[in-house]
């Protein structure tokens, strides 16, 4: 029995209420169905600790309270299961998250968590639980912890039949295996998400599963089923137009910015544009920093790649302060001012962008490979092939420990795009 489960009795305090009463052991413990034993063993301090049960069924037998029976000073200290339940569903109020996130208390909010928890909740409850302590691991990137907390969510999901709490874990396991650089197994994963959002009848789940599916495959390098992925999921998103909730449009925003990567990668330059355009343009409601700053960015890297390299550094110029500040990036984003500044023969620049680069914040585990890549470029840019051909050895090297083996050829003069030998011809559709 967990101790806050129990309280500690004075036995003193009961001595002098049944004597008061002029009650007898024996009668006692038949009244609250307990051996007379427990009662002589309370009686002489033998046991200490009763259940609050007892304690609440003894109290009504002596007429009296039941603080008037334990020890002052653990008197109103410690909660009642009814009191843990209480203040488990007053900190899984979003208002309560809200409150703690904004102060980025993390570590109290699981702390306090953890501290409401006891043995008679439902499984329901410790599944909501173990997702929201899932999120808070994730947000300090506390990655081993978050996968264990997604595993024992994952676990109550099953066993109390919430299949959209379950798709949720494994969506979140399968996150913190791409974050962890686990791409090949995060694909695998998301191939068999996809097939569950579908076994249980939720398009909004499954295009959701695609997206991402859509990203792993195309930084795998496996084009044409990137293309197809895209094509799916935003054929599915298309088919909700009058009826996309703010979620539906955040993920909606997702996918039209994947879809222009691959846009991009197979140079299908127009395409690729209109794509991160219309990404910017469904992300109306704020039009935050990170989307305009990153979809200026993009196009300048597109239009480089075009040769336009007058628009290309106009955009640059107008935006590079601003996207150095943003701070984390997508997969590979980090490295496209580089890009432009190299095409334009900015070669110095580049080379302190990406210096500076290293040295800023936190990257995700994938970025040390791209920007290996592209100082490879800026050196073969600069004729310095011993340098071009050291530093694509190590980029492959570590694109290879990813999975990414389509990234590894020996030119390391092509662009992020032009990496595949033979890039698929298959259109990727996209109306609306």
């Amino acid at each position: 029995m967990h101790k806050q489960e129990t309280a500690a009795l004075n036995q003193h305090a009961l001595a002098e209420r049944m004597q008061a009463l002029g009650l007898k052991q024996w009668w006692l413990a038949d009244q609250i169905a307990v051996d007379k034993r427990t009662v002589n063993r309370w009686l002489t301090g033998r046991v200490r600790r009763i259940s609050r049960d007892n304690l609440e069924r003894l109290a009504a037998q002596l007429k009296c309270s039941e603080d008037e029976l334990v020890l002052a000073d653990e008197t109103d200290t410690r909660a009642t299961q009814k009191e843990q339940q209480q203040a488990s569903q007053m900190l899984l109020d979003p208002a309560a998250q809200l409150m703690f996130a904004m102060r980025e208390e993390y570590s109290l909010y699981e702390s306090l968590i953890k501290a409401v928890m006891h043995p008679n909740m439902s499984i329901a409850e410790l599944c909501r639980i173990y997702a929201k302590l899932t999120k808070l691991a994730a947000s300090q990137e506390q990655r081993e912890q978050a996968a264990r907390y997604a595993k024992l969510a994952l676990q109550y999901a099953i066993r109390c039949g919430d299949v959209e709490q379950e798709f949720s874990s494994r969506a979140n396991l399968i996150a913190i295996d791409g974050e962890n650089g686990k791409l090949v197994q995060a694909r695998k994963a998301l191939e068999e998400l996809v097939l569950f959002a579908e076994s249980i009848g939720n398009l909004r789940a499954r295009a959701i599963s695609q997206i991402n599916l859509m990203h792993a495959q195309r930084l795998l390098g496996d084009m044409p089923a990137a293309i197809r992925s895209a094509r799916q999921c935003l054929a599915t998103f298309m088919s909700f137009q009058g009826k996309v909730d703010f979620s539906d449009r955040g993920a909606l925003i997702h996918a039209a910015s994947f879809a222009a990567n691959i846009a991009r990668d197979i140079r299908r330059f127009p395409l690729a544009r209109r794509l991160r355009l219309y990404y910017q343009a469904i992300d109306n409601e704020e039009h935050t920093p990170r989307t305009i700053i990153g979809s200026a960015l993009f196009v300048a890297d597109v239009l480089s790649l075009e040769g336009r390299e007058a628009e290309a550094l106009a955009l640059l110029d107008e935006h590079l302060e601003g996207f150095i500040a943003l701070g984390r990036v997508q997969d590979g984003e980090l490295i496209h001012p580089a890009c432009v500044m190299r095409r334009a023969g900015r070669l110095k620049q580049a080379q302190e962008y990406l210096e500076g680069a290293q040295t800023r914040g936190k990257m995700n585990i994938y970025e040390p490979a791209f920007i290996a890549e592209e100082f490879g470029r800026i050196a073969a840019a600069a004729g310095d092939w011993r340098r071009a051909r050291k530093m694509r050895r190590e980029a492959n090297q570590l694109f290879a420990s990813f999975g990414m083996l389509k990234r590894c050829v020996d030119d390391p003069t092509l662009d992020t795009g032009q990496l595949f030998k033979a890039p698929s011809r298959e259109k990727l559709e996209f109306e609306g």
